[in-house]
């Protein structure tokens, strides 16, 4: 957090002279004389919001790049991710729309080719600088798993200090993950330690990234996450009180659905039918025969 913090003054001293602009152009808004129009050239001319700009995009775009610093800083927290990053992304604009003010202030006869030239560039910084934060945040979706461990050690270290039930300490976990990891849903078990034989028989289970075994002093704590997007109250919102062949736009595209599904993964079937999401087809192209029914049901109670 170090690191964040000294980053984030750094950058905030950039953007303070943006402010300087902002006040003078601002009262020339409200004050059209002279002496508030020469204020605001010279407070253009000084503190150019291009320039600030530029300086954004650097600290955003070169190690240590300011978006991946704020995971790093806030342990990949969405909530406070986006909170901070908002406060830069804002800032930008900002820098572009004063550029403008500026150019258009200091440059009233440039023609309109030169102008368009300067916004493009500064609308490509300004993109630039949104496509490092839509990298961050991908980041964090992927690279979340690596502080879990220590974020649930932390949660049962506040948990034995309140001596707290086993109901309580497991909502307080699953609470904190889910607040602080909105992206996954998730399911917590909490057990007294278990012995090391006891957690060999579960080593497999840590193979994914969506799964995690912490053991502290006195509890082992199993949490699994899962995407949203592939979670049961995606399906509910999506699906509900539809059956899995009201789903389908026929009957054909169904029964080749639940053959191919039959001795495959269910994984396979979850990403199918996510990609039918868009909505429900209710009107079959051909009835079905009796048959055809029979063996489509097999296959969809066997999977």
């Amino acid at each position: 957090m170090g690191d964040l913090k000294k980053s984030l003054i750094e950058t905030r001293q950039t953007m303070n002279n943006v402010r300087k602009v902002y006040f003078a152009l601002n009262l020339y808004e409200r004050q059209k004389e002279p002496a508030s129009r020469d204020d605001a050239v010279n407070q253009c001319k000084e503190f150019h919001p291009r320039n600030s700009l530029i300086e954004l995009k650097s600290h955003v775009t070169t190690p240590p790049k300011l978006f991946e610093e704020i995971l790093d800083g806030t342990r990949y927290s969405q909530v406070e991710f986006e909170q901070i990053s908002e406060v830069w992304l804002k800032e930008a604009g900002l820098c572009v729309l004063l550029m403008q003010a500026c150019e258009k202030l200091e440059h009233a006869n440039a023609s309109a080719a030169l102008q368009n030239a300067r916004l493009e560039l500064a609308s490509k910084m300004l993109q630039d600088i949104y496509e490092m934060l839509l990298n961050a945040r991908k980041k964090l979706k992927v690279d979340f798993k690596n502080v879990v461990p220590d974020d649930i050690l932390t949660i049962l270290s506040n948990i034995n200090v309140k001596k707290m039930s086993r109901t309580r300490a497991v909502d307080m976990i699953h609470q904190q993950l889910s607040n602080k990891f909105s992206f996954r849903a998730w399911a917590v078990m909490m057990y007294d330690r278990l012995s090391l034989m006891e957690t060999a028989k579960h080593v497999h289970e840590g193979s994914t990234d969506s799964w995690f075994m912490v053991n502290d002093i006195h509890h082992t704590v199993i949490a699994h996450s899962a995407d949203k997007e592939l979670n049961c109250s995606f399906f509910g919102d999506n699906f509900r009180n539809h059956t899995l062949r009201d789903i389908f736009p026929n009957y054909a595209a169904y029964a080749n659905f639940v053959n191919s599904e039959y001795n495959g993964h269910l994984g396979n079937a979850i990403n199918t039918v996510c990609k039918l999401k868009g909505g429900a087809h209710l009107n079959y192209d051909s009835t079905p025969t009796s048959q055809q029914q029979t063996e489509a049901m097999d296959a969809v109670y066997s999977l």
